[in-house]
């Protein structure tokens, strides 16, 4: 088991770097969701290619959307990035647009401190959702874009992600 004051230093540094992502996004682009993006893109690469060449845990490719997330929710409970495959619902809309909600998200803090310096949740990038975007894009090479729509610290946070 993980001792809870280390679990809490590892939050604490997810915060610090993913909040500074995101304000220094801020600070050098005028559209920094493109930015944010990418990074998320990497992280999701990054995730995998550790996953299988340090830890025997392959990625197989998906044919779907929804398979690509479903597989990137296995990868991250085998990794230890998830707690729970209870923390996320996926609803299918249709094979070109699935919607997401996430409970206790490691992110919540990070987006919470973007919050407080910005307009509101249309300029949050959503950090989950971005990886989940860039490990859906690697399974299936299937473009797509995501919002998120909803950010309840109390509850959940919900959004989509659609085929380009």
């Amino acid at each position: 088991m993980i001792d809870p004051k280390h679990m809490r230093s590892m939050r604490e540094l997810v915060r610090v770097w993913v909040t500074a992502i995101e304000e220094t996004a801020r600070d050098f682009y005028p559209h920094p969701r493109e930015f944010c993006v990418r990074v998320y893109e990497n992280a999701a690469y990054n995730l995998m290619t550790i996953a299988s060449n340090e830890y025997g845990i392959k990625i197989k490719p998906a044919a779907t959307i929804k398979d690509a997330m479903e597989s990137y929710i296995e990868l991250g409970l085998k990794t230890g990035l998830f707690e729970d495959a209870s923390q996320f619902v996926l609803s299918e809309i249709n094979p070109n647009r699935i919607e997401l909600s996430i409970f206790k998200c490691i992110y919540l803090p990070c987006c919470e401190d973007i919050l407080a310096k910005s307009s509101g949740i249309s300029e949050l990038t959503c950090p989950r959702i971005g990886c989940f975007v860039g490990g859906v894009g690697i399974m299936t090479n299937i473009a797509c874009t995501y919002r998120l729509t909803a950010f309840d610290p109390t509850k959940c946070c919900q959004g989509y992600i659609e085929r380009i």
